[in-house]
């Protein structure tokens, strides 16, 4: 249980110095590219309109949005540290 907690306290602050990051290198999820991902969400869900139907919730997008960032977040720093 130890562990567990442990692995869920790195979690979080991964998540929030990724959150910060995002600020200072000021990544955005622009509006197309969240329909990109929302798109992508529906059709994988298409065989469960319920699920499917999830995505049009102003939480959930927010989430997927908020996943993007986290993404691209990711993508900037490993092209920041592969430059020479």
């Amino acid at each position: 249980k130890a562990e567990a907690n442990e692995a869920a306290e790195n979690r979080i602050k991964a998540g929030l110095v990724l959150a910060e990051l995002s600020k200072v290198l000021k990544v955005e999820a622009t509006a197309d590219e969240l329909a990109e991902h929302l798109n992508t969400y529906r059709t994988q869900y298409a065989n469960n309109p319920d699920m499917a139907k999830r995505f049009d919730e102003p939480e959930v997008q927010r989430e997927v949005a908020n996943r993007l960032i986290t993404e691209k977040t990711v993508d900037q720093l490993v092209a920041l540290n592969t430059k020479k």
